[in-house]
């Protein structure tokens, strides 16, 4: 029961280099293998009539720049990169470097880590390749990526300060870092259904008050915002890992080296206690049987038809129930702690950019990755995107562009999702971590939080498993 965000980008940063949204690791595995390949003449682009500056639709970049050596750049993700934003950042940067030709390479999720260690090996690894922050360490230990020091050192018009650090942390090893973190992707917030609030006669918890409320508060809320006969209720959260994690609980020893598995720790089968007991016996969130009795096969379906009054979820899900419900009207507040003496931290996700070791023109594939992940591709694509999609950057300059934009569309409290990027968890650094989470840990989480089985007996068995699979490891 391990959900993944393999299309977060789409309605994230990732609307500007491509993008991709949620499937669970099951879905993930059993995708048909499909592969894309496309060529965009950034001049034959420009000529057939998308000429940006003359239409004022990119902002203004001091003209056409000169780098030298080849002009072709490939572009690889696991995603697809025909969205307009996409497309229309890819013609801006050919506006300022011209005579660029692009290739776009979409792999399927389950192929794509091999495949790209496979053309690293053989020497014809794209320019740019996309990394989710669960692919990461596969690509690292396969020594796919250049590091970016070189590149911070000698050019000044950015700087590793600009991004925000925990995510800078998550595609870095051993002291390098690789890639360039595209998206800001932290769960750090509860979205609430006002009127739903304000028909129970209850007010949404402000940002200020719901910084120290605990599971337990949000519990009680949820009784009061839950019906008897199964047509509402009061909470349902999308991805597990933000209970422990709001504890400080964590998979592993040591995120960075790890060598041992904490699924021992006893935040971890509270947790589970927990959910199991919001939905087999308070019945405050649902199930999955009863999504589907509602007439729902999306979670946020639920929550933008007024059948769940308090979701928790990511940023990229806004988009998704304004769609849904283009006059809903919501707030959202902190996703609370396990225990007001716990560390609590938030579950995130997210894609970086990194240039591999067969890079043909370095420099360019460097203006490139600037280019896309910072305040140009984020300016471009916010004008081929719908006002409800949310875009946070890692970019610290375009996110706070982004929230100043979002205010304005009456998001109050969307502050908690920068507030929250510190204190974020990634997944474990680990090169199998994908099979493992998916494979070994998968199938008995699910029972688990099923109430198929107790925590206790088979927690400590998955620990020992988890356990021999990180010290397997050469």
């Amino acid at each position: 029961m391990q959900q993944m965000e393999s299309t977060r980008a789409a309605v994230l940063g990732g609307a500007v280099t491509g993008g991709s949204g949620d499937r669970d690791a099951g879905a993930r595995q059993a995708q048909p293998a499909r592969r894309t390949r496309r060529w965009a003449l950034g001049g034959a682009a420009l000529a057939g009539g998308v000429v940006l500056a003359a239409c004022g639709e990119a902002p203004a970049q001091g003209g056409p720049k000169a780098v030298a050596g080849p002009k072709q750049l490939s572009l690889a993700a696991f995603f697809d990169f025909t969205s307009p934003a996409a497309v229309k950042t890819r013609e801006a940067f050919a506006e300022q470097f011209p005579g660029v030709e692009f290739q776009t390479e979409t792999t399927p999720w389950g192929e794509y880590i091999n495949k790209q260690i496979v053309l690293m090996a053989s020497g014809s690894a794209p320019d740019v390749v996309a990394s989710e922050n669960e692919q990461f360490p596969a690509f690292a230990k396969g020594n796919l990526y250049k590091p970016l020091a070189p590149f911070f050192n000698k050019d000044k018009s950015v700087a590793t300060k600009d991004f925000y650090p925990q995510l800078v942390a998550g595609y870095s090893h051993r002291g390098e870092q690789y890639c360039i973190p595209g998206d800001l992707a932290p769960i750090p917030a509860i979205f609430a259904n006002r009127r739903l609030f304000e028909a129970a006669g209850l007010e949404i918890p402000s940002e200020k008050d719901s910084f120290n409320y605990t599971w337990d508060r949000v519990a009680e809320l949820a009784k009061k915002l839950t019906r008897p006969d199964g047509s509402q209720y009061g909470l349902h959260v999308e991805y597990f890992q933000s209970v422990p994690y709001s504890g400080g609980a964590y998979y592993v020893d040591d995120r960075n080296n790890p060598r041992k598995g904490t699924l021992d720790d006893p935040r971890w089968a509270r947790s589970i206690e927990m959910l199991v007991d919001w939905t087999n016996r308070q019945k405050i969130m649902p199930t999955a049987a009863d999504r589907d009795r509602l007439g729902q096969k999306d979670w946020w379906g639920l929550f933008a038809q007024g059948k769940v009054a308090m979701y928790l979820t990511g940023p990229w899900q806004i988009r998704r129930f304004l769609e849904a419900e283009p006059g809903l009207q919501w707030d959202m507040f902190w996703v609370p702690k396990l225990a007001n003496n716990l560390p609590r931290k938030f579950r995130t996700g997210g894609t970086g950019w990194g240039m591999s070791q067969n890079v043909r023109n370095p420099d360019l594939a460097w203006e490139w990755l600037k280019f896309s992940n910072g305040r140009p591709g984020y300016e471009i694509g916010q004008k081929y995107v719908p006002e409800t999609v949310v875009r946070l950057f890692a970019h610290v300059p375009s996110s706070e562009l982004e929230v100043a934009r979002l205010k304005k569309l009456g998001m109050a409290n969307v502050d908690i999702f920068l507030k929250g990027a510190p204190d974020v968890l990634w997944w474990p650094f680990h090169p199998e971590w994908p099979r493992i989470n998916s494979q070994v840990l998968g199938p008995d989480m699910g029972k688990l939080l099923r109430g198929e089985e107790a925590p206790g007996a088979l927690l400590k068995d998955m620990n020992e498993r988890l356990t021999r699979e990180l010290q397997a490891d050469p």
